[in-house]
């Protein structure tokens, strides 16, 4: 009723059968001021803390791509102010001129050429400003804000949109609404269908574990805060949300994205989002109740003590690993492989859903890589056409190393497994390709791994060695299939292209094993290294690259193994002086030479 006047437009309301009388007797006579007066009382007093909130709007938690400029700005200055020094949380200051902030918000979501009440967003900070505002705000301003939100159609569209815009929406609005509104027709049913639609997609769009599905990692923090934040109003408004099965489901979702947590506050495989999750996770993780030594609870600490002293990194107390804070889902097609809970740790978020898997690989709290991990496979003069998506093959999470194995059938018994095998204690990153079952002829074969923005490299003088520079972190990369030094030649190459690490090899024969080593030990850091591959016998027969794969690299005193099959042997084969029936071998050289396994993977 856009063109009816304030009178007409309450006298025209209808009411819940339960709705107070007072509320209603004021919206018959027409007075905007008295319906205004008595409906923040009966507001304030659904709530179970009526104070008015001094704090920033969680709204701001779904800002993104979007939202009106001037809302966002409006809604963003609400933020708090923190200090600088080591406390363990920003301190928020009782904000000065906050009406005068909420004037210039509201003043933005009626601006009609805004249209900002149209929107998702617009619709929420309203929603939030007429519960939370108290009554701080002119009574004029809260009853023009009052029925221009009402009078918004907060209801779904049919129009496609982001899992995370649907989320709130089609939930977590008219959960909110439903509150809001409470008395007015049909804004109960509005809140039930809001609730029922958030535990739906609560249990639908994530693993039985509570691992996101790969689909939503690059929007998670947009996807999770309505979640969030519609358990606050439901605790809020004494309201009850979840059930036992959704409860448990929400408790595992979050912990399970403070596990994809980098040392900047931001989350695994969001690059470029504008969102910062760390208010939002803080907030879940006293709506769950989490006692001071949960480790994803201390992961957020480190995390936001990290945010003041960012120096602090290298020191982090490396916690104990009792709850392990590594996931793999075959459901969601995404593992995460993480050394330990600290903001520190080093991790590789690893999404398969489409043809070329996405890595986010995090060392000493540093972004290193992030980005689709490219592939080109050619067969002689033809090129490989890669599937539509990959399969997890093989998972292992123990407290050596965790492993991820990655699988996509080409045309005929063309294999490609990609492996990635992170070490929890020596501080290094196992990354390599494996192709098997091509048929007899000249392979070429060439990947990439991008680089996240701000890493620099360079070339060892006269070896194939190249180091990686981050703003505060080092590693070095070893291509083990490539001779160290540069006098010998190869047609194989592994170079710095375009802000990321290109590894080429070029091979005659039915299959080839790309490996590559990322070290970050400080310890290792100027120590001299070398790398060899290693003959491969079966039966006293040696065999081919594209059979079997084996190399062997030292950085200082200590050194590996890792090994491959890439086609199957009759009997058990010989390297190195080890026997092993398995596909895969993965080990440590003790003081006394003999291999400690760090991983084995059955043919």
């Amino acid at each position: 009723m856009p063109a009816s006047s304030d009178v007409e437009f309450l006298q025209g309301l209808a009411w819940e059968r339960t709705a107070p009388r007072d509320i209603v007797a004021a919206a018959a006579v027409g007075d905007p001021a008295r319906f205004a007066t008595v409906y923040r009382q009966w507001l304030r007093g659904q709530q179970a803390d009526a104070r008015a909130s001094n704090g920033p709007l969680l709204t701001a938690w779904s800002l993104g791509a979007g939202v009106d400029p001037t809302v966002a700005k409006a809604i963003a200055a609400f933020a708090p102010t923190s200090n600088r020094n080591r406390a363990r949380r920003p301190v928020i200051k009782a904000a000065a001129g906050w009406t005068d902030r909420a004037q210039t918000l509201i003043a933005a979501l009626l601006d009609q050429s805004a249209a900002a009440l149209a929107t998702p967003v617009g619709q929420l900070a309203a929603l939030e400003l007429l519960a939370t505002g108290g009554s701080r705000l002119p009574v004029a301003d809260w009853w023009s804000l009052w029925r221009a939100t009402w009078s918004a159609a907060i209801v779904g569209e049919d129009a496609t949109v982001a899992p995370d815009v649907a989320l709130l929406r089609d939930g977590e609005l008219p959960l909110l609404a439903g509150m809001v509104f409470g008395p007015v027709l049909g804004m109960s049913a509005a809140a039930r269908n809001g609730r029922r639609l958030l535990g739906r997609r609560l249990i639908a769009e994530t693993d039985t574990d509570g691992t996101p599905a790969s689909t939503l990692l690059s929007r998670l923090p947009l996807w999770l805060a309505p979640l969030v934040r519609a358990t606050v109003w439901s605790q809020r408004f004494h309201q009850p949300l979840w059930n036992g099965e959704q409860a448990a489901r929400f408790n595992d979702v979050v912990e399970r994205t403070v596990a994809l947590s980098r040392a900047d506050g931001r989350l695994a495989l969001t690059n470029g989002l504008p969102s910062e999750p760390l208010p939002m996770l803080l907030v879940a993780a006293d709506l769950l109740e989490w006692p001071a030594g949960h480790p994803a609870r201390s992961c957020l600490q480190s995390v936001l003590r990290l945010q003041s002293q960012p120096t602090l990194v290298s020191k982090l107390r490396k916690p104990s690993i009792a709850v392990m804070p590594s996931v793999q889902s075959d459901w969601a097609r995404f593992a995460l492989l993480r050394t330990d809970w600290s903001a520190g740790a080093a991790s590789v978020a690893v999404s398969h859903h489409a043809s070329l898997p996405e890595l986010d690989v995090t060392i000493d709290g540093q972004p290193l890589i992030h980005g689709p991990w490219g592939l080109d496979l050619q067969l002689g003069d033809a090129g490989v056409e890669l599937a539509d998506e990959w399969a997890c093959v093989c998972w292992e999470s123990d407290p050596d190393a965790d492993y991820v194995e990655l699988q996509m059938t080409g045309p005929k018994r063309l294999r490609v497994e990609r492996m990635v095998l992170l070490s929890r204690k020596d501080q290094f990153l196992f990354i390599a390709d494996a192709v098997s079952g091509a048929p007899a002829g000249r392979m070429h074969y060439r990947s990439r791994l991008p680089f996240a923005p701000g890493v620099r490299g360079d070339r060892e003088p006269g070896r194939r060695e190249l180091r990686l520079t981050m703003s505060r972190a080092k590693a070095r990369v070893f291509p083990l299939a490539l001779p160290e030094d540069t006098v010998n030649s190869t047609p194989h190459r592994c170079e710095l292209v375009d802000g990321g690490l290109v590894l080429e090899q070029t091979i005659d024969g039915r299959g080839l094993l790309a490996p590559l080593v990322i070290d970050w030990h400080p310890q290792r850091r100027s120590a001299d290294a070398l790398w060899r591959q290693l003959t491969v016998t079966e039966n006293g027969r040696v065999l081919g690259g594209d059979a079997a794969g084996a190399f062997r690299w030292k950085v200082g005193k200590d050194q590996w193994l890792v090994y491959r099959s890439l086609k199957p042997g009759a009997v058990p084969r010989a390297v190195l002086g080890q026997h092993t029936a398995n596909e895969t071998l993965i080990g440590r050289f003790d003081a006394k030479g003999e291999v400690d396994t760090i991983v084995t993977i059955e043919s």
